[in-house]
């Protein structure tokens, strides 16, 4: 296909072929071509070319219908299960650095959490307190939100004393550090409700680190995967085959409860010793429904009368009579 000269890049080249597929089925001109073209290069800038091919392809062959609106195209895109909604605000040469992504692939996140133990002024004692603030990446630094680190510095302000983390991507581990589980506090309350214990060296572990005291039922209620997960944790087998066997008792003792429920509700209707009765309109409750109904009655019965006068009173005249 033999591309006009505003069509530069390979981009233009699928927008493009989208388009004189649409002016030949609808006889529009080229001049439609060109003022339809720079609105699509705008409006999906951020899609990858191969997502592009293959949308308006189908688009062609299954949705077309009538000329669609550069809006009617965009919204069958995003309908696609396969559409990916950060498309409409990441570029796709850009993506969040390692300390704030909340994906594979860099496409979400921007904030970094921030943690605090202190003293906190409006309560007048010392508490945690939780915060989100915008990464300083570059992606990031675009959004409106105050950074972590103003955050922080207004943290200090209030306690120079506290304890203040930010989360980080470890790469030894390779996952985010919450800033919660980086405080001392929150690991002494999680060891004086028996949850976490440090190692002890008698094991081979090392005395500096955390573990799981896996006989608290903490780790085998609905929470313990996603201990496990926040934490860096391993489930052995036997606690895990406990774990999902709560999973399967918890969904059963519900799916119990609705049966139970249903079954009570029943006994009530059979043991109402009311009889059920048709709900009825507003005009059958004053009357007007069934004096409609009488009405309609002695119509049929005159209309029934005056056909039966006809037919006694007709003559009957042979087919072959001459007249």
């Amino acid at each position: 296909m033999k591309y006009p000269d505003y069509v530069t890049t390979k981009r233009g080249q699928i927008v493009f072929r989208f388009l004189s597929n649409l002016s030949d089925h609808y006889n529009k001109n080229t001049f439609w071509i060109k003022s339809q073209y720079t609105l699509y290069i705008k409006k999906f800038k951020n899609i990858p070319e191969v997502y592009l091919i293959h949308s308006f392809q189908d688009y062609l062959m299954n949705e077309l219908e009538w000329l669609p609106t550069i809006k009617k195209v965009a919204e069958y895109m995003q309908s696609r299960h396969d559409f990916k909604m950060h498309w409409h605000s990441v570029p796709l040469d850009q993506t969040y650095c390692e300390h704030c992504r909340t994906d594979s692939e860099g496409k979400e996140g921007g904030f970094r959490e921030v943690y605090f133990y202190g003293f906190r002024q409006t309560l007048q004692r010392k508490a945690e307190a939780h915060y989100k603030g915008a990464c300083t990446c570059d992606l990031a630094s675009k959004k409106t939100h105050q950074s972590y680190l103003e955050i922080m510095d207004w943290m200090r302000a209030q306690d120079n004393f506290a304890e203040i983390h930010c989360s980080y991507y470890d790469a030894d581990q390779d996952r985010i550090v919450t800033a919660q589980e980086q405080s001392q506090h929150h690991w002494q309350k999680k060891i004086n409700d028996g949850i976490i214990r440090y190692g002890d060296p008698e094991f081979g572990e090392d005395e500096g680190l955390h573990y799981p005291c896996w006989d608290h039922p903490l780790w085998i209620s609905v929470f313990g995967a996603m201990m496990c997960e926040r934490y860096g944790f391993t489930m052995p087998p036997e606690i895990e085959q406990k774990y999902q066997k709560s999973r399967q008792d918890i969904n059963g003792y519900t799916a119990g409860r609705n049966i139970q429920k249903r079954q009570r509700i029943q006994t009530k209707i059979d043991e109402d010793p009311r009889k059920y009765q048709k709900p009825v309109s507003l005009a059958d409750a004053f009357g007007a429904g069934q004096a409609n109904e009488h009405a309609e009655q002695a119509t049929n019965e005159r209309r029934n009368r005056v056909q039966a006068h006809i037919v006694e009173n007709m003559v009957y005249v042979p087919s072959d009579t001459r007249h």
